[in-house]
């Protein structure tokens, strides 16, 4: 008979637990970081917040920091305009095309259906 190992001597349990264990550490250096490094102001009043600019706490200074908070988020302001521009140019364009198409679609049809009147009409008056 074969005398079995206690758990802690076999290699599977400790490759089970590195997976957790790691993503337990990764973690807690993430978060250790992030109380370390914050987020440092872009102008007077104003901080980046990730992806977000936002005014930072009120201080005497809330005119110049809504003034600076503008002047930070002008690029984004302008690039966002001109996006919306070309959409709705785009979107108009398009809109104007398919009016246009289905005015000449539809009065196509009404002379095909015209000419198909007069010819049945020219053919029945044609005949005794």
């Amino acid at each position: 008979m074969s005398q079995c190992k206690p758990w802690w001597k076999e290699p599977w349990p400790w490759l089970l637990i590195s997976g957790p264990a790691m993503a337990m550490m990764g973690c807690a250096v993430t978060i250790w970081v992030a109380m370390q490094h914050a987020d440092r102001p872009i102008v007077d009043g104003v901080v980046r917040q990730g992806l977000v600019i936002r005014q930072a706490a009120t201080s005497a200074g809330a005119v110049t920091s809504a003034a600076a908070m503008a002047a930070a988020m002008a690029p984004a302001t302008a690039a966002a305009t001109a996006v919306a521009t070309e959409a709705a140019t785009a979107a108009a364009t398009a809109a104007a095309t398919a009016a246009a198409t289905t005015a000449a679609t539809t009065a196509a049809a009404a002379v095909a259906t015209q000419h198909a009147r007069d010819a049945v009409n020219s053919h029945a008056v044609a005949r005794p």
